[in-house]
């Protein structure tokens, strides 16, 4: 039971923070979404639909956060400026999550 508790927070957790995921996935080096989703599956252990990756890539492409170019092996996704800053905010999204979720052993 605890393992599938585990599990499904961890899912949780991943549809929620995807973008900051793949941003940390992204610091340092630039990736292909196929170098992602398995960094992603690898760190997490979820496997997610590569629909779901392809397609915060795009909006996150739009916005700003990631910049691509096409490789020999593909398109290739980099963090930009812009998605270094936002990458920087992760400690203390990390705190409030941490503080927010103390509530809920009230």
């Amino acid at each position: 039971m605890k393992e599938n508790m585990e599990l499904s927070i961890q899912e949780r957790i991943l549809r929620a923070f995807l973008d900051l995921v793949i941003l940390r996935t992204l610091l340092h080096q630039p990736m292909t979404a196929y170098e992602i989703d398995n960094a992603i599956l690898k760190k997490f252990g979820v496997k997610r639909s590569p629909n779901v990756v392809y397609t915060k890539l795009a909006a996150m492409e739009r916005k700003g956060l990631i910049s691509c170019s096409h490789s020999k092996h593909g398109r290739s996704y980099s963090i930009t400026e812009k998605g270094r800053k936002k990458a920087d905010t992760i400690p203390s999204i990390v705190e409030e999550i941490q503080k927010s979720a103390s509530i809920l052993l009230c």
